[in-house]
């Protein structure tokens, strides 16, 4: 099924799967695109060859862990003992070359390129989607993918000039405070902080825009994104769930449309990877947290400028440029429905809420935009306004990275933001010279009741990890 086609999709929910349409794609674009994702890679600290974004002390320590401890990982601090629990997909491969070599920076080199692999896949992915047929077009694919995200610059300057007392941060904040934390997080700084949620959420998201009637498929497209991050996986299954709710009640056949949801392929996924990652991550997501870490509904009384702020330059003027092409499918206005609702929920220290499980919504309309730009008939006024819309919002990743290599070190390979070494050092409830999100988020305690522990028979042997 076309991935650009904006009508309403009439096609059978239990035909299966087309055959791969092929893209020919020349030699010289194979190239620049290869050796430019490359050098994105290493500009977001891919391997560690220049300084790291905070959070790459948290995907380190995951990745010594993962090298120094048996599988799974538990933890032992002082008097408590805890199971890791995070999504470990991005660092699993990495981590055995990393066991075999007795090397964290070999394991670290090998996380690099696994996620330059995934990148590129997705690039390629994404050109196939658009339809992307000539190199000019598979250059703006290109172009799109590394620039596209909210409008941050003129927004956040909007943002502080009407609410002077309201911090914006640094960096892709529009507004950060204890009340509201708004940032819907560009491509590139989304590569350089979150790679894994990134990646394996894109990935999803190229099969479900092409192949978004295959219900009976579903379940074996979004489950797996759990192990690359749970926020965007919410997205995820809000995404296809309100699409087959579409499906059902738009008229057709709604007996096949409810035996795709029970296919064979979504209950053997369910049964299986579904059990055992609900297992893994339920005593995490269901135990006791601090309240400034549990989800809250956010107020805007006061505030509604700011909202409106945010929802125009984060994600609405986009929408505004591709909704004459998309108004009549329901999975723009399933995108656009979510991306408004998800600024009135915190949950995080940092919302992440809002950050990642708006991953999904952001992809597929950027998807949207590079079919806008190729679609015939559209004017030009249109297509330079969308590319002015690039530009600007590529801004403010690329200054931020520019910033960064300020600080680089060429050849000196010991740049890793690596001071956490290990989650287990944090991971002690009572810890109250710990950050919160270190004692809570990563962890799971009381594995007496762990249903993960139970289901796989046995008590894993802890690792000692105190200061």
């Amino acid at each position: 099924m076309p991935g650009c086609d904006a009508a309403a999709r009439d096609a059978d929910v239990t035909e299966p799967l087309p055959l791969v349409r092929r893209t020919r794609m020349s030699p010289s674009v194979f190239a620049c695109a290869f050796v430019v994702l490359l050098l994105v890679g290493y500009l977001c600290g891919w391997g560690g060859f220049v300084p790291q974004s905070g959070d790459w002390h948290k995907h380190n320590a995951v990745l010594h862990d993962l090298i120094d401890c048996p599988w799974p990982v538990v933890y032992r601090n002082r008097d408590e003992t805890s199971l890791l629990t995070y999504y470990v997909a991005p660092y699993l491969l990495p981590a055995l070359l990393g066991k075999a070599t007795g090397s964290f920076e070999v394991a670290e080199v090998a996380l690099g390129a696994w996620n330059f692999a995934g990148l590129f896949l997705v690039y390629l992915g994404c050109v196939r989607v658009t339809r992307a047929s000539d190199a000019r077009r598979q250059l703006a694919v290109l172009v799109a993918l590394l620039c596209f995200g909210a409008l941050v610059a003129p927004g956040s300057a909007l943002v502080a000039r009407l609410y002077p007392g309201i911090p914006t941060g640094e960096g892709h904040w529009f507004a950060f405070t204890q009340a509201h934390a708004l940032q819907y997080t560009p491509n590139l700084v989304q590569l350089r902080w979150v790679f894994g949620q990134a990646l394996g959420t894109w990935a999803c998201m190229l099969l479900f825009f092409e192949h978004r009637d295959d219900i009976r498929f579903y379940v074996v497209f979004g489950l797996p994104v759990a192990l690359y991050g749970i926020l965007p996986f919410c997205g995820v299954l809000v995404l296809m769930v309100s699409y087959a709710v579409v499906r059902l009640v738009a008229g057709g056949d709604r007996r096949a449309v409810i035996a795709a949801v029970f296919s064979l392929e979504n209950l053997l996924m369910t049964l299986t990877l579904g059990v055992m990652l609900f297992c893994y991550f339920s005593g995490n997501i269901f135990s006791s947290k601090p309240s400034q870490l549990s989800l809250r509904l956010v107020g805007y009384s006061g505030h509604w400028l700011m909202y409106l702020v945010f929802a125009f330059f984060s994600f609405g003027v986009w929408a505004l440029l591709v909704a004459p092409a998309h108004r009549r499918d329901p999975v723009f206005w399933i995108c656009v429905a979510c991306l408004l609702a998800l600024p009135f929920f915190h949950l995080g220290a940092y919302n992440d809420l809002v950050m990642r499980a708006s991953i999904p919504f952001l992809f597929l309309l950027m998807l949207m935009v590079d079919c806008r730009l190729f679609e015939a008939g559209v004017s030009r006024i249109v297509k330079v306004a969308l590319c002015v819309c690039l530009v600007v919002a590529s801004y403010t990743p690329v200054r931020e990275i520019a910033l960064n290599e300020r600080g680089d070190v060429v050849a000196d390979l010991t740049q890793a933001a690596d001071g956490y070494l290990s989650l287990g050092y944090s991971a002690n409830r009572s810890l109250a010279d710990k950050p919160e999100d270190l004692r809570y988020n990563y962890e799971s305690y009381d594995l007496e009741h762990n249903a993960f522990v139970r289901l796989l028979g046995r008590t894993p042997l802890p690792q000692v990890r105190e200061d």
